[in-house]
């Protein structure tokens, strides 16, 4: 399974024409639902529901049918709907078309807009005890993305080894390793194709810091952003050098020691947990607590007017979001000058500015929490939305 990387999510941000069409529906990994086409037939609706907004706007049935090319050609793809996740996202315009199979159940959805609605991708970004294990053995290397209350094992790309073997699978070693052992002083090329046993200690370090370097391009590939803990498991000294060659900034501190090549997903989910439970904790507390202490000094909001325009400029640290939070309206900015109109309903090419603000907020690094009504920070005035600004 492939997540949304950050490089997507912000190409998905900054798209904007007059016609954006966003789907998205639940599906199913097996059971009745993948055997009776359920899950087709729902996006079958949707592209229905897409096709009437279309018309409402002038298309005829010939341009409806053109845009939505993309969208048919996947509806009638058998194998593509025998293999699905918890939901589907679609997005496409009349240059564009991404589909990400994702570990997120979403109600049925379609939008027209001038931009792609992602305010249901919330939950895949930081700020909401997402995590990711990295499962270090060097007969299997396995990746996964967890919360509070789920784990999903993830796909690696096709070019990360996922063993030692596959990694030093076409890789050259000289003879000189003959010569490092003592049988020999001669230095003429030699192949060994998977077989990582015969070397001796020090050269072993090698392929293995090779094969872990490997392993971090694939990692930096798939995982969602910087920003989310990266949970070590697996052998003890391979956390050293993995921690050593890894560009991944956020490698928590805390991991799992002893080979975890046989352990399942949940009990992989039981011992990590608690490790980085503390640091969610810690850190929305934190941003509760700097919202209060703020507040007052311009430093804080809850007025969305003020609010959209810090989080584009990048100027947000952490936001804070009800789930049923949302306000239709636009936002135009041109040079000095904003605008910014709300709107109690949704009218054309419109865009939800919460959804906007929040994920604004994590392109430019800040956090992006979830929380029920009663947990916002702020008391005094009933909410949906509170910032704390950077300066």
């Amino acid at each position: 399974m492939k997540l949304i990387s950050k490089e997507e999510l912000k190409e998905l941000a900054t798209i904007h024409d007059e016609i954006c069409i966003s789907i998205y529906i639940p599906t199913h990994k097996a059971g009745k639902e993948v055997i009776n086409g359920q899950d087709a037939i729902l996006f079958k609706n949707q592209i229905q529901k897409a096709k009437a907004k279309l018309k409402e706007r002038n298309f005829t049935e010939i341009q409806s049918k053109e845009l939505l090319k993309p969208a048919y050609d996947l509806l009638e793809d058998r194998g593509f709907w025998r293999e699905q996740h918890e939901g589907l996202a679609v997005f496409l315009n009349k240059d564009f078309f991404k589909m990400y199979k994702l570990p997120l159940h979403f109600e049925e959805f379609c939008m027209i807009s001038s931009s792609f609605h992602l305010k249901k991708l919330l939950p895949l970004l930081n700020g909401n005890g997402l995590y990711y294990i990295l499962s270090l053995n060097m007969n299997h290397i396995r990746i996964f993305q967890a919360d509070k209350a789920n784990i999903e094992e993830l796909e690696f790309d096709k070019d990360t080894p996922l063993s030692l073997d596959e990694s030093m699978k076409y890789t050259e070693i000289q003879k000189s390793l003959q010569h490092h052992s003592g049988t020999g002083s001669g230095s003429s090329g030699a192949m060994f194709h998977g077989q990582a046993k015969g070397i001796n200690r020090d050269d072993r370090k090698i392929f293995v810091e090779e094969f872990m370097r490997k392993v971090d391009n694939g990692i930096n590939k798939l995982i969602l952003d910087e920003n989310v803990p990266l949970v070590l498991s697996g052998v003890e000294y391979l956390h050293p050098i993995y921690k050593e060659i890894s560009k991944y900034q956020h490698i928590y501190e805390k991991g799992v020691e002893g080979s975890t090549e046989e352990m399942s997903s949940s009990e992989l989910h039981s011992k990590t947990w608690p490790l980085v439970e503390p640091f969610f904790s810690s850190s929305l507390e934190n941003y509760m607590q700097k919202y209060g202490d703020l507040a007052g000094t311009g430093k804080t909001s809850y007025d969305l007017k003020s609010i959209v325009p810090a989080a584009v400029n990048g100027r947000v640290e952490a936001i804070f979001i009800t789930p049923e939070a949302s306000q239709w309206g636009k936002y135009t900015e041109q040079g000095a000058n904003l605008t910014i109109d709300l709107h109690d309903n949704f009218e054309e090419n419109d865009d939800c500015l919460v959804s906007m603000s929040a994920v604004e907020t994590v392109l430019n690094g800040g956090k992006t929490y979830i929380v029920d009504k009663e947990n916002m920070p702020e008391k005094n005035v009933d909410t949906d939305i509170v910032a704390v600004f950077r300066y």
